[in-house]
This record gives C-alpha cells, structure tokens and sequence, in this order.
C-alpha cells in the first residue's frame, strides 16, 4: 500500500489515520490512554490536519486506540468469528497475528463470506507491502478468492480482486479478463460495513467507549483501496484498448456506491483516470460532474475535522457513525452541516 496515498487520505479523512497506524508510523511519544477517550480524540482534532503537529498527536490517539499485541494474542484463542475478523483487520500490516487470527475465523466457520474477505484483504495488504513470505500469502489469497467465490458466484467482488492477484504475478491478460468478467456478474459486495460492524464489536468487548469504538472501526475501507489500487494499476500496465477503460469506469461506479466518503472519492478517481485514458476526446461534460463531485466530497470531509465542529458533543458523534452505517457518511455528514450552519456548497 502506497504510504504517500495513505498520508493524503490522512489529510483528507480522519478515519484514515488508522491506516498509517497500521503501517507501523510513529506518533508522538506523549501518548493518551489505551483506550483513548473522547476527550483524546477531540483534544487532537482540534490541532488540526493541516500542520506536523497535528497529524502527530493524531497518529498518537490512533496508536492508542489499536488493540495491543497481548489483546491479539487473548483474541486467538476465541471461538468466535466475529471477533477474530475485528481483530485480524486492527492487527499491524508487520505482525504475524494478522494472518493467524483471519486463518483461525475461517477454520471456525468456513461457510460466511465475510471470512474469506477478511483473508483475502489481509493478505493482499501482506503481499502489497512486501511483508510475511510471499509466496505463501499469495498462495492463501488464491485459496480465499476461490472459497469466496464458491460461495458467491454472482458477487463480483472476488473476481476483481482475482485481478489484484494476476498483476502481483505480472498477468497483466489475467487481470484484464478478471475484470471483465467481474463486470458481468451483478453483485456488488465487498464486506466492508459488516467487517466494520466486526471491529466496533471486538473493540466494544474490551471495554472501548462507544465513540471510540465507532470512530476506529470507520476507518475500515480496505475492498475499496484494494479495488481501487488495483483498477489503476491495470490502467498503467495494460495496452490502452477501448475495453479497458470502459471495464474500469465499471469498477469505480461501483466502488463509489460504497456507504463511505472515502470510497466514493476513489471510485470516482479511478472512473476519471479510465475516462482520461479511454476517451479519444475529452468528455468535458461527464468529467465535470465527476469533478464537481470530488471536490464536494473533499470539502465535506475536511469540515468533519473543521473548527466548525469543535463543540460537537460526544452523543451526537455516536448518533453521526451510526447514521453513516444506516444510510451512508455523505447523508450523516449533510445533515450535521446543517445543524451546524456549514455551507453544502
């Protein structure tokens, strides 16, 4: 995972700070509580994102906020998926106990998709970021995509991801037949509210505060990344052909129906990079809109960490995640602009 991309989605989003945490990219040495409050967190945001200083004490929070390697170690021998899910998702990209506690889920109940997804993000993160044996982990990711789709032969999803693991292997062909394959096929599902809720649980079981527990779970996004990263990768590596643009405007449609700002920023990135490639004339029209859209999208997540919301209570940020997981962020986010007398514009 490109550690410059995760840095400008820091900036942008306050979820994603759990990415860099999850990196292994220090913080500051003055940490809060483990658990953190929501006094931790409010105390940080109100430095800001804009300046070393903030994005510091930020990563500080979000470092307390992770689940430590002796509460890991405790989850591993539960019996309960859900639980190992959450767990394998927070676990650093570096630590061992990743892989183990999402092969542990799918041991226990290997009959729920969202077990197989869990692996599948985890070791395309491994293999992404150079770490664990490789080979192994993509032997395990071709065995994840292949249960999953065993179970869900009409959700796409897994047949897109088949593309992220052609290209590790330098199938750029495999790659392109992937994705138009997945196009094809009419579901949509990547997991990620569901992995989302199994964070929130895990962390809600060790004594998290709801807040807290809401805010470290939001920043789950990784079907959206991963599709994402691998749409524009295959865009750099693949001849230009009238399909393979069109395939992935497909894909990052799709990608930006997600419930998350976040992924609907990089769905619409990646239909703007495959209209700017697959378009013999620029289609000033369609672009604009698309523009206009992320632009808006930007301006709405830099208010959820603006001055603007400083005074923000801690019962309506609980209320704020749990409408963004029922109707979507973008919706949640309106709606506390407007209580606030934030400008939609």
């Amino acid at each position: 995972m490109d550690v410059r991309f995760l840095r400008l989605t820091a900036l942008i989003f306050r979820s994603g700070l759990l990415f860099l945490v999850q990196l292994g990219l220090p913080g500051c040495a003055n940490r809060p509580s483990h658990p953190p409050q929501f006094e931790d967190f409010r105390r940080a945001f109100a430095l800001g994102v804009e300046t070393p200083e903030g994005v510091t004490r930020l990563l500080a929070v979000f470092e307390q906020g992770a689940l430590t390697q002796a509460e890991l170690s405790a989850i591993l021998g539960s019996s309960d998926p859900v639980e190992l899910v959450g767990a394998a998702t927070q676990a650093r990209v570096q630590d061992p106990l990743g892989l183990k506690l999402a092969l542990r889920a799918t041991a226990l109940d290997p009959s729920r998709p969202i077990v197989w997804a869990a692996l599948s993000y985890k070791t395309i993160t491994l293999v992404g970021n150079g770490a664990g044996d490789r080979r192994q982990n993509l032997g395990l990711l071709s065995n994840a995509l292949r249960r999953w789709e065993s179970l869900e032969p009409s959700n796409s999803v897994p047949r897109y991801l088949e593309a992220r693991y052609s290209l590790f292997l330098t199938n750029v062909p495999g790659a392109v037949e992937s994705v138009a394959m997945a196009n094809r096929m009419t579901q949509f599902d990547t997991y990620e509210e569901p992995i989302r809720t199994c964070v929130e649980k895990v962390f809600r079981a060790r004594g998290y505060p709801r807040y807290s527990a809401l805010l470290l779970a939001s920043g789950h996004s990784s079907g959206s990344l991963h599709l994402t990263m691998a749409g524009k990768e295959l865009l750099r590596a693949a001849p230009v052909t009238p399909v393979t643009p069109a395939d992935l405007s497909i894909l990052g449609r799709r990608v930006a129906s997600g419930k998350t700002m976040l992924a609907e920023l990089l769905g619409l990135s990646l239909q703007l990079q495959a209209m700017d490639r697959g378009a013999s004339k620029p289609l000033e029209k369609e672009r604009s809109v698309l523009v206009q859209r992320k632009t808006y999208i930007q301006q709405m997540a830099k208010f959820l960490t603006s001055p603007a919301v400083s005074g923000v209570s801690e019962e309506r940020w609980v209320q704020f995640y749990e409408a963004s997981s029922n109707k979507g962020e973008m919706s949640a986010t309106e709606d506390l602009a407007r209580e606030e007398g934030h400008p939609l514009n």
